[in-house]
């Protein structure tokens, strides 16, 4: 957007609207005005602002109270935020309730800079209920998750033009952020920036929420306050939007003391930092540092503690994995010793084993857990604790919480990355369909498979999400083929009269299916892929080695690791013969590495590894060989870990990438008539 057209747009807007009006002249005596009228200002910003911005938050009544909890949940714990709201949705929600909580569900994905799943639940609203009086509220979360920090013409015009009203009091502040950081750019009149930044204060004292609340100090208190003399009193104005210690230097001279055993210092440092940032992002960590010192701190650099489920619902994975741990461990030479502590599946006694690890045991690392919610708690706390961690999780995202969080399972979207380099890049497919499962994994997976589609320039033509607690897919089936017979009754009526010609019963005349799309991805377990590729087969789609017509080329099914299972071929027939699906191990690859390990496995357990199996078999190789460069403390073993590099992995990846996830060179698998085997290129014969 041209600053001339910026100005149509936003010119007329006073310092503050109402009677009373103050108006800040042009630039010439900014400094002069500003400083009589700062204290005036933020006072303003936080009285009659929040007026404003209440304007926009009291959306209306209809508003669900879980929305409401989650808001307030978030300003602690957005990943607990999110849960709330994510889980509501994949559980038979209230269609009324819907909308406004994937709206806020979006919205908490987005200030968790998780871009693809927040761009997916603003796209819900914005396709499924374009009726709805926060359909602004979805094309407004969607202009924020594209335009990052530097707005196009079109997005900042939408970012101008959207009523404030019904939209959430982050989006609000977020938007009216990035519009004064433009307007001060673009060299629009002053009054004007401090207008939008004006807007920007009063959203985001009303949204208390951290993050907001720190990108608006840093970045608009400097567009109103430019010369050194006035910056202390803005900050102090600033202060009712809570405090923060940005560079994190208090926190980093308290971890220095406790490294160096000066422990009075430490809780000294710690102490005073809780008392200036009660409310910080680095609090827990300062609570850590004061419990570590007044335990001393013990770090046993030989010590890595495991935590996994060993009773309960999860035991048998858990105790499998604790074996394959064992298992490897004895293959390798050093001191190195593992501690097994039992989960149970639950995230409270997960962080109170972690925590008892660290500061009991002397834990250098921790390994695990396995499963979902415990991983994430016992993350979060590792990473306040500043102990390097590697868990089992396949969870989406969970090395945001922090630069201690390594990640050792393969991931949905690492998974559907290599997927994609196979179809697209290679075989040159273009168009797609998804079917996926109604629930948080199909919603995500869907929303990444769709993001890396369009990242190469290819499309998904349609998605459809089915109830994965149903034993019949055929009325997905039916959506994904648009059988609608009012629309295309002359089509069908045509159909009709050509079968009557040829002499054949017109009532057992049916719509095909249409199809503009190579390739149906289906997120989901063996088991029910087996039940969906029936259900597209019944409604005659051409799949697999299935033909219901001679002149159809059949579409291929796509799928992730789940799908990794021989008897999907047994179940699922000649509808996913020739399907292809992508994963990091297979037992019977010619390798010499994996020989070995299924063999040494094999003899232990009395049966064939898995995926999983491989990957905490490398997992614990990884941490002895990062161990045995010297490690002296836990800054030591996280920079260790963060350089391993294993020469012989079984499961296709032996390093860490910049992410902190495993880079691996995952394997495009197909669906024989046998089983599941690695593809061999027709040509070549050989493996890909």
């Amino acid at each position: 957007m041209t600053g001339g057209v910026h100005k149509g747009i936003l010119g007329s807007i006073p310092f503050f609207s109402g009677p009373g009006t103050v108006r800040i002249p042009p630039c010439s005596s900014r400094y002069r005005v500003l400083n009589a009228v700062l204290p005036l200002l933020f006072l303003l910003a936080t009285i009659l602002f929040p007026s404003s911005a209440d304007a926009g938050r009291r959306k209306s009544s209809k508003e669900p109270g879980i929305v409401q909890q989650a808001r307030t949940i978030a300003i602690d714990d957005r990943r607990e935020a999110m849960a709330i709201l994510e889980d509501y949705l994949a559980a038979n929600p209230d269609p009324d309730l819907v909308p406004w909580v994937a709206i806020n569900a979006g919205e908490q994905r987005r200030l968790a800079m998780d871009p693809l799943v927040a761009r997916s639940h603003f796209e819900r609203v914005r396709d499924q209920y374009p009726d709805h009086l926060l359909q602004s509220a979805a094309v407004l979360g969607i202009t924020l998750v594209d335009c990052g920090e530097t707005p196009s013409g079109n997005q900042l015009a939408t970012l101008s033009l959207i009523s404030p009203r019904n939209i959430p009091d982050t989006m609000n502040a977020d938007r009216y952020r990035l519009l004064a950081l433009h307007a001060s750019r673009a060299g629009e009149p002053f009054q004007q920036v401090v207008a939008l930044a004006s807007q920007a204060v009063s959203f985001a004292v009303s949204s208390h929420d951290p993050v907001v609340v720190t990108r608006v100090r840093q970045e608009v208190g400097p567009l109103l306050v430019q010369d050194p003399q006035t910056r202390q009193s803005m900050t102090e104005q600033l202060s009712g939007l809570g405090a923060t210690d940005t560079d994190g230097s208090e926190l980093a001279r308290a971890q220095q003391a406790l490294l160096s055993d000066d422990f009075q210092q430490a809780i000294r440092i710690a102490e005073a930092y809780l008392a200036s940032f009660p409310e910080s992002d680095g609090a827990d960590e300062a609570r850590y540092i004061i419990e570590r010192a007044n335990h001393g701190d013990p770090v046993n650099v030989h010590t890595i503690g495991v935590l996994l489920p060993l009773s309960g619902t999860y035991a048998p994975p858990g105790k499998r994995l604790k074996g394959v741990i064992e298992l490897a461990a004895s293959q390798e030479p050093g001191s190195l010793r593992f501690l097994f502590r039992d989960t149970a599946g639950d995230p409270d006694q997960a962080l109170r084993l972690a925590e008892d690890l660290v500061m009991q045991d002397g834990a250098v690392a921790l390994l695990g857990p396995l499963l979902k919610e415990t991983s994430t708690v016992v993350s979060q706390a590792a990473q306040a604790m500043r102990v390097p961690i590697i868990t089992f999780t396949q969870k989406q995202g969970i090395t945001e919480i922090g630069d201690e969080v390594y990640q050792a399972f393969l991931t949905p979207a690492q998974q559907i990355h290599a997927l994609l380099d196979f179809v697209v890049d290679y075989r040159g497919m273009r168009s797609f369909a998804i079917m996926a499962p109604d629930n948080a994994y199909g919603q995500q997976a869907a929303a990444l498979f769709r993001a890396d589609v369009e990242e190469r320039s290819a499309s998904v033509k349609r998605t459809v999400f089915y109830d994965p607690g149903k034993g019949d897919f055929r009325e997905a089936a039916q959506e994904l083929a648009q059988k609608d017979y009012e629309s295309r009754s002359s089509e069908f009526w045509r159909l009709k009269r050509q079968a009557e010609a040829k002499g054949m019963d017109p009532d057992k005349v049916v719509l095909p299916p249409l199809v503009n799309f190579e390739a149906i991805f289906i997120p989901d377990g063996y088991h029910r892929v087996a039940l969906v590729a029936s259900g597209l087969a019944y409604e005659e789609f051409s799949i697999g080695a299935f033909k219901p017509r001679r002149s159809d080329v059949p579409l291929l099914l796509l799928g992730l690791n789940g799908w990794h299972d021989d008897r999907l071929a047994l179940e699922g027939g000649d509808y996913v013969r020739n399907c292809l699906l992508v994963d990091a191990f297979a037992p019977d690859l010619p390798d010499s590495q994996v020989t070995s390990f299924v063999s040494l496995f094999s003899q232990s357990f009395s049966q064939k590894p898995g995926v999983l199996d491989a990957v905490a078999y490398d997992t614990t190789r990884m941490l002895f060989t990062a161990y045995r460069t010297g490690v002296t403390d836990r800054p030591s073993m996280k920079n260790a870990i963060a350089n391993v590099d294993l020469p012989d992995p079984v499961a296709r990846g032996g390093q860490f990438n910049q992410n902190r996830m495993v880079e691996r060179n995952l394997i495009i698998f197909q669906v024989t008539e046998s089983g599941i085997e690695p593809w061999q290129d027709p040509a070549l014969g050989e493996p890909e």
